[in-house]
């Protein structure tokens, strides 16, 4: 199988260079995200362009996932989460949503404990059924059942 692997470093940098990585492996209907922080607006708006591109890519394929793993740091600003709910409700308004969002958080991810539940609350008030794990296993699970439903 070809893996397609996109990531925010192919993107062009406005005037201030990002912060932070974020890497996408699509898999079938799922979409799979390693994410590198900590994270600046800047990277968020590389995320956003790409975001553009990619999701209705998944979206032709039907119902899909996102599995997202932080890796490093999750350390983000409000200003950054704010700007992740905003791009939630964008691609739900755009009809290029995934079905969830799963985000894993390993204990030794820097600032796991302190941004899981923020990165979740975000997303889920931007209208994406969002869920933190501390592993992919369980990460994975959630995330199929929104598939496994489609299918039903």
């Amino acid at each position: 199988m070809t893996k397609n692997v996109y990531s925010t470093d192919g993107v062009e940098p406005g005037r201030f260079r990002p912060h932070g990585r974020v890497e996408y492996e699509e898999q079938g209907n799922i979409l799979f995200t390693k994410a590198w922080g900590p994270f600046n607006i800047e990277l968020v708006t590389a995320l956003e362009t790409l975001v553009k591109s990619l999701f209705p890519v998944m979206t032709s394929k039907g119902k899909w996932v996102n599995i997202a793993v932080f890796e490093e740091s999750a350390l983000a600003s409000y200003e950054v989460l704010g700007t992740l709910r905003e791009m939630a409700k964008l691609v739900l308004q755009l009809n290029i949503a995934p079905a969830c969002i799963a985000f894993v958080f390993r204990p030794e991810v820097e600032g796991a404990k302190l941004m899981a539940p923020l990165f979740e609350k975000y997303v889920n008030d931007g209208g994406i059924p969002c869920k933190t794990f501390p592993s992919s296993d369980l990460a994975e699970k959630w995330a199929m059942s929104f598939i496994s439903q489609a299918v039903q």
